[in-house]
């Protein structure tokens, strides 16, 4: 697998440690790969549902969010997240607020929405119906029964998950930054665009960089397959 590092993305778990003296162990790395599962089935439901929060998956996850916590915390992972678990539940929060509906509508207009979210849960960046490598065009051909049932993009991070020879590759703490910041006061505030063209270009070759990587598990493969596309990839060892 060919090295790929930015400020958003690293194929080297060893960014993945914040305390010292401790190693990128296999179990660690695949608990902050849940966190970062965790986060997208949260963006996928406030994408997916109007009425987000009484659906089934954020009301199986509400208790966590509102109590300002990840799947697996920092103590446990040994990872320094940054507050990511406070920053999705003031992004939770304030796009349920019925009182205030425009945060909702500049969350959708965002660039985090439009360019991040929204290509992710595409499948690349190529948008259209030209687009040949889109996850709705993988058809299952393996017989795994573990995947009966479940859309190509859950099984794909269920593959990611499970797949310890897969590095962690997105790092959600940072790239949450394109939607929640916090502001002089101290306080979080929405994010709907970025200034900064490098800042774009880094974060979109992050995500794209983590769909290859999703696309690219030995397990994933074996079950899964697109026959729009050609398998010429010539990566360095």
């Amino acid at each position: 697998m060919k090295y790929f590092k930015n400020p958003y993305y690293s194929s080297d778990n060893r960014d993945f440690v914040s305390v010292e003296n401790v190693a990128p162990s296999a179990e660690r790395m695949r608990m902050i790969k849940l966190n970062n599962n965790y986060v997208f089935s949260i963006f996928l439901t406030i994408m997916t549902n109007e009425d987000f929060t009484n659906s089934p998956t954020m009301k199986k996850y509400m208790s966590t969010i509102l109590a300002g916590n990840l799947v697996r915390s920092d103590k446990v992972t040994g990872f320094d997240s940054k507050n990511l678990a406070k920053k999705i539940r003031f992004l939770v929060t304030t796009l349920s607020d019925k009182k205030n509906p425009q945060n909702l509508d500049k969350f959708k207009k965002s660039f985090f929405y439009q360019s991040i979210l929204v290509p992710f849960f595409y499948g690349g960046y190529s948008l259209g119906e030209d687009n040949n490598e889109r996850w709705e065009l993988y058809q299952r051909v393996g017989t795994d029964p573990s995947f009966k049932g479940k859309s190509v993009l859950n099984a794909a991070t269920k593959c990611y998950l499970n797949d310890a020879s897969l590095p962690v590759g997105l790092n959600m703490s940072a790239l949450i930054d394109g939607i929640v910041t916090v502001n002089s006061q101290g306080e979080y505030q929405l994010v709907e665009d970025i200034e900064d063209l490098k800042v774009k270009e880094n974060m979109i070759a992050s995500v794209q960089e983590f769909i290859n990587l999703l696309k690219s598990s030995k397990k994933f493969k074996e079950n899964y397959n697109n026959p729009n596309l050609f398998d010429i990839e010539n990566e360095d060892e």
